[in-house]
């Protein structure tokens, strides 16, 4: 946990002026530019380089004007959202922007809540935020995430514009950071967006139960460091942890009731959090298998097993199927559904090479023809288990392991059952101790293209049964200091024992994993402590993979402290009230038409909103072939009343060229026949849209162009006389 819960009004600003400072004199960076602070202290030189690392995690870029000034929030500012019939109508993006208000005033960064208010980029003074959706390619080329977003600051405030309203949540955060961090933001341009599309926590709260307010936290703090995602799996081998009614015989003494699950779909939801329901079968399945032994993996002395559910009983088959039609009920919504697929036995030692794999490669061959082996029959239900939750709307993910066994193996032969290319992989372990595990490229090879890095090596964190005896805890990742080998070392494309190029189109995200082996080892408190900084190397080396070459693991992490928990870190806690948008009331509404004089509606009515009591001058549009004889200008002020404004065209035709065409055709018996006949149904089609009043200016130029297209293809007789010689016979 980071010791500073929140970051910003106290006795710690001079130290961090101090510190900043410091920092200053040491690097040896150049370009540094010199930043009159708006508190009128001392000048502080910071690089681009420097900007970009104080927000966590760092943006891709910053870079300062030459103004050498800095813009701070003021009890004056305002949040002004652009007042367009689509942002005034958006309720997610209001609740984004009330939401980050909330925690300017949790982390008293203002000591009162910000106005917010819809309004037109004139009506702006210098200390307004001024908030605007855009598609992305106005905000970079860099990128098509819809989670990129821009800020400009300058003497005018400053502008946000987002892809989305995840990505003005974003953007209001990194505001929040350079708040708490710079007391302003630097003059110049951010440009931000990640490398990583999905950036995730997997929890393993089937073994461990979880509180709500476990999950409400840890949703808050991911979404603070611009992650995304959190995976709830929430049954395993030791516990099933979700209320369930089509079998409550199943569910462990501690879980989640259906409310509380659904409270926490509405927090990640308001948060911009997806998540991923993980439900692992047909391995991982003891704890349910303990109230059905019968629908263990039964073997070939009738025998069933306790860990593994039988793939080949169409009974268990179904039972397993009706509990995932539950969750997929339950998470409805969710766009993801993690189905597992791993670990269902050790395939390369008894007791599966003794007693399980005949009967699974009997039941195959069976089922599939003779060239079927034991893999098919694992396949198959796989396949199956992703059809079901694929149709339900969710698409299914699974861990690397259980798919392809053998495929490049001597011991093996490959499966004949072609996966479903739409099952999402959780890439997590080659396992080296056994060679026939399926590679990364194989898997890429067989058409999988949503591949998850969840490098074991650096993300995983495990309650473990016993102590390692090289200085780490018993709760812990794999290896010490495992912050600074996320920061310094991993990147995108290095997964466990596979390396592929960072920028892949088939890396779709990035995963940290909580496992609790040994789920009574610890509480869910000190799980969320010993997580925090790997999870702030994560959030940072996803968002950025240049992040290590950006800044220090040492900075990094002087930074993180300063910026703390997110506001309403505290379990159960609420954020301030901030009050609504400055509603209808108090803006005005004109609506712009665009008709001919015939009655014709010529393009889509402009909506225009402002302040009430703000004057507004509107000029009529150009449209193509048609020019204006009302009123060119319109003026006002805006009111309460809608006010519509009509602006009248008339056809404004220019069809000389057209005329000189027609009034100069071909003469017909000078070209050969055959190349002729296009250009004279052009040209009667021509003459139609020449003589008709009504006739449009895309319609003249259409018709010439088809005119003068077929013009350019007939062929003069002169210049083929054998042509004319066979055709043009003479008589005698």
């Amino acid at each position: 946990m980071i010791t500073r819960k929140y970051g910003y009004k106290g006795d710690w600003k001079k130290t961090l002026s101090a510190i900043m400072t410091l920092t200053v004199l040491c690097s040896t960076t150049i370009s540094a530019l010199e930043i009159d602070n708006a508190y009128g202290e001392n000048k502080v030189v910071f690089t681009n380089e420097e900007l970009s690392a104080m927000v966590n995690p760092i943006v891709q870029s910053y870079t300062a004007d030459s103004s050498m000034k800095t813009w701070s929030l003021t009890a004056d500012s305002r949040l002004v959202v652009l007042a367009n019939e689509t942002n005034v109508n958006n309720e997610r993006l209001k609740e984004v922007i009330k939401l980050v208000n909330a925690e300017f005033l949790e982390k008293e960064i203002v000591s009162a809540p910000l106005v917010m208010a819809y309004g037109g980029e004139s009506e702006l003074v210098k200390s307004d935020v001024f908030i605007n959706i855009t598609d992305v390619s106005e905000i970079t080329e860099e990128s098509t995430s819809l989670e990129a977003y821009r800020i400009d600051i300058d003497d005018n405030g400053i502008r946000l514009t987002g892809a989305s309203e995840n990505a003005i949540l974003y953007g209001l955060r990194t505001i929040q950071n350079l708040m708490i961090t710079n007391e302003g933001l630097v003059y110049g341009t951010i440009i931000d967006y990640p490398d990583v599309e999905e950036r995730r926590i997997h929890v393993d709260c089937g073994r461990k139960y979880f509180s709500k307010d476990w999950f409400i936290r840890q949703i808050r703090e991911m979404s603070y460091m611009k992650m995304n995602t959190i995976q709830m799996h929430f049954s395993e081998n030791m516990g099933f942890r979700i209320e369930c009614e089509t079998d409550p015989s199943i569910v462990s003494d501690e879980y989640l009731t259906k409310k509380e699950v659904r409270e926490i779909l509405e927090e990640a939801r308001k948060y911009g959090i997806k998540v991923i329901p993980s439900f692992d079968t047909p391995g991982h399945a003891n704890h349910i298998l303990k109230f059905h032994p019968e629908y263990g993996q039964i073997s070939n002395t009738g025998t069933h097993f306790d860990g593994g559910l039988d793939v080949t009983n169409p009974e268990a088959v179904e039972y397993f199927k009706s509990l995932y039609r539950e969750y997929m009920e339950l998470f409805e919504g969710c766009t993801d559904f993690h189905i597992g697929g791993d670990e269902y036995m050790e395939f390369d030692r008894a007791p599966f090479t003794t007693q399980y794999k005949s009967v699974l490669d009997s039941y195959a061959k069976d089922k599939f023809g003779s060239n079927a082996v034991w893999q098919d029959a694992l396949a198959n239900y796989i396949n199956e288990i992703a059809e079901l939750v694929y149709e339900g709307g969710f698409k299914p993910r699974v861990w690397n392991d259980g798919l392809y066994y053998g495929e490049n193996s001597y011991n093996e032969k490959p499966q004949t059952v072609k996966m479903h290319d739409y099952i999402g992989v959780d890439f997590w372990s080659q396992m080296g101790w056994n060679r026939d595990i399926a590679n990364l490229n194989t898997i890429i090879n067989k058409g999988h293209t949503d591949i998850y890095n969840v490098n074991a090596g650096y993300f995983y964190y495990v309650l473990r049964n016993s102590k390692p005896t090289d200085g780490r805890e018993q709760h812990s990742f794999d290896y010490l200091n495992q912050d600074v080998r996320i920061f310094e070392q991993w990147t995108p494309g290095k997964f466990e024992s596979n390396t592929i190029s960072d920028d892949s189109s088939v890396i779709k995200g990035a995963s940290l994993a909580v496992w609790c082996d040994n789920p009574n080892l610890v509480s869910e408190d000190i799980i969320t402590e010993d997580i925090s900084k790997e999870l702030r190397s994560l959030a940072t080396k996803s968002w950025n993979t240049k992040s290590n070459s950006i800044t220090t693991i040492d900075k990094f992490r002087e930074n993180y402290a300063l910026l703390g928990n997110v506001a309403g870190f505290e379990k159960g806690s609420q954020l301030p009230e901030v009050g609504e948008f400055l509603e209808a009331e108090n803006i005005g509404k004109v609506t712009l038409r665009y008709v001919s004089n015939t009655g014709k509606i010529l393009k889509d009515d402009i909506v225009k909103y402002g302040t009430i009591g703000k004057d507004y001058s509107f000029d009529a549009e150009e449209i193509y072939g048609y020019r204006v004889i009302s009123e060119e200008n319109v003026s006002g002020n805006f009111s309460k009343e809608e006010v519509v404004y009509t602006f009248t065209y008339e056809l404004y035709c220019n069809k000389s060229e057209l005329e000189k065409e027609i009034k100069n055709p071909l003469n017909e018996s000078l070209y050969i026949r055959e190349t002729f006949a296009d250009y004279k149904n052009a040209l009667e089609n021509a003459k139609s849209v020449y003589e008709n009043e009504l006739s449009e200016q895309l319609e003249v130029d259409e018709v010439l162009t088809e005119l003068l297209a077929a013009k350019e293809k007939s062929i003069l007789l002169e210049y083929y006389p054998l042509y004319v010689e066979c055709e043009y016979t003479l008589n005698s």
